[in-house]
């Protein structure tokens, strides 16, 4: 893999882990070309992976335009001056089959993670799972759940949204369950069928926060081999089955421990669970918190099990990025099957900025995408000087970044 010393990646580098070859692989696989000549999977996928990186608001007029270019063309390539409309657009969103999106998310998460090991903990891979929720007027979002109350003068619901629950391990999303069923805004349920879908190594360890509360879910994944560690209201409804270690003298910058054992916990109609876990109870020092850690791993120090709960918090920031560097709160489409597509596109275009902002130790992920798509360009302009019969190498200015 190509590197420079001004960068630790190119984005030369990271577009060819995702060559042509196996989007065309993918598509024969899925039939997502089946009666389209136009529109294929393989456009689609190029159009709305430039579109999530170009575009601040990414909609369907844009796409056109985008189509329309000939810097989309050429990367795309397409033949000079061929056009669509945004109505065709829609119907191919509504239309297209999703598990060619999908099958793409995953070949680019197994590829780029072979090259680029995610970050781990204690030599543990720690898998953060969470929720993010996207709203639109129920007007324009026919399928979606409501969450609130009602207007009080229509006695309707003003606003749907749909539900995407993401595990990520700190560098990449590596499992999607997208929800638009009222029963799925329960995170008890979210949550655990994200969880129990993916396949966890030995070496990986969940960690959720406090929506996911079923004491008979956390017994479940102990039985599964599914390590966690995740925090539990406070509560004085568990027996003690012994004390684990002595830690009422352990301290970190933010937290005094109390103490390590090994409990039983209780179902709320006071049934006790068979399944023994571990408590940990520490107060954090600046607001005087009591706080609980339940877990089902034993052979790491109680500090460390906290460290793995406090880098839960990396997900909320991963989601903080895809909402606004690449417009995850916005809908591009308003049907379900268009909805899925985009947020598998967008998880995609996320993993490859994840890594270029990592390897070339960029600051913010603003930058990150800015620097990105100034990359992608200067490949299109290279592309360009070739085709004229020129050597793009001859100029610092097209220099690979």
């Amino acid at each position: 893999m190509t590197k420079n010393k001004e960068a630790g990646i190119t984005v030369k580098d990271l577009l060819q882990l995702v060559p042509i070859h196996l989007l065309e692989q993918t598509a024969e696989e899925t039939k997502v070309n089946k009666n389209v000549k136009k529109l294929t999977g393989e456009v689609m996928f190029q159009l709305l992976l430039m579109g999530v990186l170009d575009s601040e608001r990414l909609s369907l007029r844009i796409m056109e335009d985008l189509y329309k270019s000939k810097q989309f063309q050429l990367y795309a390539g397409l033949e000079n001056g061929t056009t669509t409309k945004h109505t065709s657009l829609s119907d191919r969103l509504i239309n297209i089959n999703v598990s060619f999106f999908e099958q793409m998310f995953h070949s680019v998460h197994n590829k780029l993670s072979t090259h680029f090991p995610a970050p781990v903990i204690k030599k543990h891979l720690i898998v953060r799972y969470d929720s993010t929720c996207i709203s639109a007027s129920a007007k324009l979002l026919q399928s979606g759940m409501f969450n609130g109350l009602p207007n009080k003068k229509s006695g309707e619901h003003t606003m749907r949204q749909i539900k995407a629950t993401i595990g990520f391990n700190g560098l990449y999303s590596q499992s999607l369950k997208i929800y638009s069923d009222q029963s799925h805004l329960a995170e008890d349920l979210a949550l655990t069928e994200a969880i129990e879908q993916y396949k966890h190594t030995k070496d990986s360890i969940i960690v959720f926060d406090r929506g996911l509360k079923k004491r008979s879910t956390f017994a479940n994944f102990s039985k599964e081999g599914k390590a966690f560690v995740t925090r539990i209201n406070p509560t004085k409804n568990y027996q003690t089955i012994k004390t684990l270690h002595q830690v009422d003298t352990l301290k970190t910058d933010t937290l005094s421990f109390i103490s390590d054992q090994e409990v039983f916990l209780f179902h709320k109609d006071k049934r006790k669970l068979k399944v023994p876990f571990r408590l940990i109870k520490a107060c954090n020092t600046i607001t005087e918190e009591e706080l609980f850690f339940l877990t089902n791993v034993y052979d790491l120090k109680a500090q460390d099990i906290a460290l793995i709960y406090k880098s839960r918090w990396e997900i909320e920031v991963f989601f903080r990025f895809l909402k606004q560097e690449l417009n995850l709160k916005h809908f591009a489409s308003y049907s379900l099957n268009g909805i899925q597509v985009m947020i598998y596109m967008i998880l995609i275009a996320a993993m490859l900025i994840m890594i270029y902002k990592k390897l070339n130790n960029i600051s913010s992920y603003k930058r990150a995408k800015l620097i990105f798509m100034e990359g992608l360009d200067t490949e299109i302009v290279r592309k360009i000087v070739e085709l004229c019969g020129g050597d793009p190498e001859k100029t610092p200015l097209l220099k690979p970044t």
